[in-house]
């Protein structure tokens, strides 16, 4: 993907000092039996997906929607940003115990909106690339963050080095002895280097002259003028029905981590063009796929998976992450289910994290009590996913906050 976000994202990559090749990284398993006769063999299945209904064929195609489906997409951006207008602007009329539950409503919304902007960055809602511009600010605004900083620490990270070193969301970095601090604490832990480090690398962007940082400047500047605005209207507004919603869904979007990785296998990587990583023709899974198949935790369940548009089916995202949302349930079940763990395949979310992280009980993928100072040894320090180039360094010595300052000069060079 280039910077104007389609989806052909792992084409950013950095000139002159490209991404580690995984042939010069740590082997995160043994390869020794890679080629084995053990090996799984490809399996040739055609999924077969059920067609949109005529209303969302006809209603996608009007305003230019790749994904039928995403006309619901469009809804909940609506309703998330109609209901934060209508609090902002009625609150004075209603009762308190309106006002609780329309702020609750509010806040699954906004949680919702998180998944979709993680979805956006994966698969463009619109054919059109001004639309997808468009979108993106709309979403920057509803969820509180620019969208395009997802293509760095998720994309580029989080997707091809999961729970490596080089993977800044990481679950083993969390080792309290009770379960449930690992969860609160992991915004804490990783929500600021995850920043610095999108920050940094949309600097990068800007001196490579990427289409990306012309996306980024749009967004957060849209983004920070909204926060004064409105502040200088109703500060206390503005913590209720702004802030307090959004902080809330960046918690929920980057916790989910916690849920979806920890204690799953450590996948094995082999490099591009290995005969492992090759596909069938018909969208079956790639043997490399199929020896990663217990490396992501799925949540199945109906209501789950209503609200956060199918995020419970995180391996087949995983494995095919452009796939578009609405397909996931059905790749899942005829691609992934045949071969996962069982214990991978959670119906509920609110039980699994209650049995997890209330009760305390940490374990591998496959029921085993799970200590990862015991079983995975001193936590390594993280690992950058990229290097900078020699003459661009500087930005990482540098305060990743200076990316203001590169706004501003775009700024002032245009109007100057």
């Amino acid at each position: 993907m280039q910077g104007s976000l389609t989806v052909e994202l792992p084409a950013v990559t950095v000139p002159d000092s490209p991404i580690p090749s995984v042939t010069d990284l740590p082997p995160p398993t043994t390869h020794e039996s890679l080629y084995s006769s053990k090996l799984p063999i490809q399996t040739h299945t055609a999924v077969h997906y059920t067609p949109p209904s005529e209303v969302l064929q006809r209603v996608g195609d009007l305003v230019g929607l790749r994904e039928p489906s995403d006309v619901i997409t469009l809804a909940v951006v609506a309703i998330c940003a109609l209901l934060n207008f209508y609090l902002w602007l009625n609150t004075p009329k209603l009762s308190t115990a309106t006002i609780m539950v329309l702020w609750v409503i509010l806040v699954q919304l906004t949680a919702s909106v998180s998944t979709i902007v993680h979805n956006t960055i994966h698969t463009n809602v619109f054919r059109d690339r001004t639309a997808n511009t468009v979108f993106h600010i709309i979403l920057t605004i509803c969820f509180g963050h620019p969208v395009c900083t997802f293509v760095s620490a998720h994309n580029l990270s989080h997707h091809r080095y999961t729970q490596m070193q080089q993977d800044y969301m990481r679950t083993t970095q969390m080792r309290y002895k009770y379960h449930l601090f690992n969860y609160l604490g992991f915004f804490g832990r990783v929500g600021s280097v995850i920043s610095a480090s999108d920050f940094r690398y949309m600097r990068l962007m800007k001196r490579q002259k990427r289409r990306i940082w012309l996306d980024f400047s749009l967004q957060l500047t849209a983004l920070i003028s909204m926060h004064v605005l409105c502040f200088c209207i109703n500060p206390v507004y503005w913590i209720v029905y702004w802030n307090l919603p959004r902080m809330v869904a960046s918690i929920f979007i980057t916790n989910m981590n916690m849920l979806q990785h920890d204690g799953c296998e450590r996948p094995i990587v082999v490099p591009m063009g290995d005969p492992l990583a090759k596909a069938p023709s018909d969208g079956g899974l790639a043997p490399i796929h199929i020896m990663n198949i217990n490396t992501s935790r799925n949540f199945t369940g109906s209501i789950t998976n209503f609200l956060f548009f199918n995020n419970g089916y995180h391996n087949i995202h995983h494995i095919k992450p452009i796939l578009h949302w609405s397909k996931l349930p059905e790749a899942h079940q005829q691609l992934v289910k045949p071969h996962i763990h069982p214990n991978l395949d959670q119906e509920n979310m609110i039980t699994y994290f209650y049995n997890t992280f209330i009760m305390n009980h940490r374990t591998t993928y496959d029921g085993k009590p799970y200590d990862p100072d015991v079983d995975e040894g001193p936590e390594p320090e993280s690992v950058e996913w990229f290097k900078y180039p020699k003459e661009f360094e500087f930005i990482a010595h540098e305060s990743h906050y200076w990316v203001i300052k590169d706004i501003l000069d775009d700024i002032f060079g245009f109007f100057l």
